[in-house]
């Protein structure tokens, strides 16, 4: 996964209960190293595929399976089954699928998803961790996941390099005000676009702040992958499919 130099300090004694700084630096280093990423794929020719946030909703039961398979993953590492899993499980179940990952890549994504700071992390944001170790594969990985999981993993990147039209590696608020209100802008042609904007805004802001976690005014790849898990998740429930 390359052998750039770490932002983050290994974690010690006190890995227990990382402070809110250390915490913070590893959501930046993250974050620039996803960017990057991102920002390379679109040097490279990638785009994404066009896709508005309403046809990635559609896609969600198609979803389901990868991430339900992904999750399978997390099980066999949680042994004893406790529904966390700690920085070495996921180490182990990072080599098990054939990743060569910087430690300081996974220790950052792992602090990165423990938000209650538990040093334990649960089904959902290993998911999360899964799919940013599949964007940051390298020449070194030897990657051994269901196709169904990679192929939900590459839908969902290619709807953020879609959405991310300034190839910032991030997704601006008026990006997805664009995703949002283009389709609804096309469908109203005789009315005023203020008033069809106006219609629009609160599921815009309701969106923005569903997807923005740590309320920095972006939608990070992560913060982009945990929110479409968790819909995932909802739309499972709604179709009576076991949690």
């Amino acid at each position: 996964m390359g052998n750039s130099t770490s932002t983050a300090t290994s974690l010690g004694p006190e890995a227990s209960s990382p402070s809110v700084n250390f915490a913070s630096q590893c959501r930046e280093y993250l974050d620039a190293r996803l960017s990057d990423t991102i920002k390379e794929k679109w040097a490279q020719g990638e785009r994404g595929t066009p896709m508005k946030l309403n046809k990635l909703l559609l896609k969600l039961p198609s979803l389901h399976d990868g991430l339900s398979r992904a999750a399978k993953v997390f099980r066999s590492l949680d042994v004893p089954p406790t529904g966390e899993i700690s920085l070495d499980q996921l180490r182990a179940g990072a080599r098990k699928l054939g990743y060569a990952v910087d430690d300081d890549v996974l220790e950052s994504a792992f602090v990165s998803a423990d938000l209650d700071r538990s040093s334990t992390i649960n089904v959902d944001e290993f998911v999360v961790i899964l799919a940013i170790l599949h964007l940051l594969k390298g020449p070194r990985d030897e990657e051994d996941v269901d196709a169904a999981t990679l192929k939900a993993f590459e839908l969902a990147t290619q709807a953020f390099l879609s959405f991310d039209s300034s190839r910032h590696g991030f997704i601006s608020r008026n990006e997805l005000e664009s995703a949002l209100l283009e389709p609804h802008l096309e469908n109203m042609p005789h009315s005023p676009h203020a008033s069809a904007t106006n219609t629009i805004v609160p599921l815009v802001q309701q969106r923005f702040l569903e997807l923005d976690r740590d309320g920095n005014g972006r939608i990070t790849f992560p913060d982009f992958l945990a929110c479409i898990t968790h819909w995932v998740d909802e739309a499972g429930e709604e179709e009576g499919e076991p949690a």
